[in-house]
């Protein structure tokens, strides 16, 4: 990012700050800075800062605090070109300067010496509202080197309502930006991977993918599983997160911890309980706890959110144990529309033709909730019976919106192709 230049500078002199210093006796522009004309002591400051003489750093720190906010300007770019640390502190002072230019050169100056102390005074312009200090502070940020710089970097840009700039560091240095910025800096494994698990919630989808990926790539398995485990127990608000990344990993070593965690579903949230089901689906783990399954199904209607994923679970067994409690499910009005579709859902999978009455019945109620009656079709052509052709046909025919007719398509289609 360029300088930002001064007000009155023309276009074609904007070049002229990256020119290398000038040879020049210094003490003429010193006694100029405390002229009497704010143009004279701005001119000055920026020849000061082209000298690339140090001794001029003394003099030029005062200037920071000028009442005319073009000197003030041209202090700050010029402390940046000399690169002196004990700067440092005066332009982390001069980040509250009311001049957003001023703001901006101390930005850039700080960027240019690379100082530790300046890292999290400069990271936290990142959540200025202004867009200018926005900018200045992400370029800034990006020269100091280091995982502990980038980790601050990162972590600010979580914090902030940017999360565009994080996708944009990460495009510009590639993923391993974040992975090296989060990596224990003493080696240790165990809490490189803490680290990485953390990232999983963090609600930047960009991050929690390049967490989760690194993860199922580490060899340590067992140790990820481990850790995974220590997060779901410790009683996070992210639990579910953890939850659900158990199921995504994929490895069965994960199933005991799920059934366990959702057998003492009384320390569940409603939520976490419909993700530990999903979870335990994704390890094909719904036979190991069918019996828990129809207790959630026979839960208070509170929990309906659970119960839902409950019945559809329960379909996905596929085992005509469940069939009565689903038929029930199916025909009660009064139930939750949402469970009654995961109901209607598990009858379709299970493919018992005990139901097929029910799910006529839904159908042929036209007041019944078109998602209702299209979940009926879908289950009755999963189910393949002929005897549902005519019916399927009749809801088709009367339909005004077109999704029932598609759904009678597909259904009518899976039926003729079980003949």
């Amino acid at each position: 990012m360029e300088i930002p230049p001064q007000p009155e500078q023309k276009e074609e002199e904007i070049g002229a700050i990256s020119m290398p210093p000038k040879v020049v006796d210094i003490n003429p522009m010193i006694i100029r800075l405390k002229s009497g004309d704010p143009k004279v002591r701005q001119e000055a400051a920026d020849v000061l800062g082209d000298s690339g003489n140090l001794k001029a750093v003394d003099p030029l720190i005062p200037a920071l605090k000028d009442k005319d906010e073009y000197v003030r300007q041209a202090a700050a770019r010029a402390l940046g070109k000399l690169k002196d640390r004990k700067t440092v502190e005066p332009l982390i002072a001069t980040l509250k300067d009311p001049d957003v230019n001023v703001r901006a050169f101390a930005l850039w100056s700080l960027g240019e010496i690379q100082d530790p102390r300046a890292v999290e005074p400069v990271a936290l312009q990142l959540l200025s509202n202004e867009e200018k200090i926005r900018e200045f502070s992400f370029e800034a940020m990006r020269k100091f080197e280091g995982p502990a710089a980038r980790k601050v970097l990162i972590n600010t840009l979580i914090k902030s309502r940017w999360s565009w700039m994080l996708n944009r560091l990460i495009s510009l240095e590639g993923e391993d930006v974040v992975l090296n910025a989060f990596e224990d800096p003493e080696g240790d494994k165990v809490k490189t991977i803490r680290n990485y698990i953390v990232l999983l919630a963090t609600g930047n989808p960009t991050l929690s993918g390049i967490a989760k990926k690194a993860l199922k790539n580490d060899k340590n398995r067992d140790l990820v599983i481990s850790e995974i485990s220590r997060q779901i127990y410790a009683g996070q608000e992210s639990d579910y997160i953890y939850v659900s990344f158990l199921g995504d990993l994929g490895d069965p070593k994960g199933l005991p911890i799920l059934i366990k965690i959702l057998k003492n579903r009384e320390a569940l949230r409603e939520s976490d309980m419909a993700v530990a089901i999903d979870a335990i689906g994704k390890l094909d783990g719904y036979r190991e706890i069918e019996d828990i399954l129809m207790e959630i199904l026979m839960m208070d209607p509170s929990a309906n959110n659970a119960r839902e994923h409950a019945a559809r679970a329960l379909g996905k067994v596929g085992d005509a144990k469940a069939l009565d409690v689903l038929i029930k499910i199916a025909r009660d009005k009064k139930e939750d529309k949402y469970v009654r579709i995961g109901a209607i859902g598990g009858l379709g999978n299970i493919k018992n033709k005990r139901a097929l009455q029910a799910l006529i019945e839904v159908l042929k109620d036209t007041e019944e909730d078109q998602w209702l009656r299209i979940g009926a079709i879908s289950s009755l052509g999963s189910i393949g019976d002929e005897s549902a052709i005519g019916m399927i046909r009749e809801a088709a025919s009367a339909d005004s919106t077109g999704r029932i007719r598609n759904a009678a398509e597909i259904a009518l289609r899976k039926i003729a192709e079980g003949r």
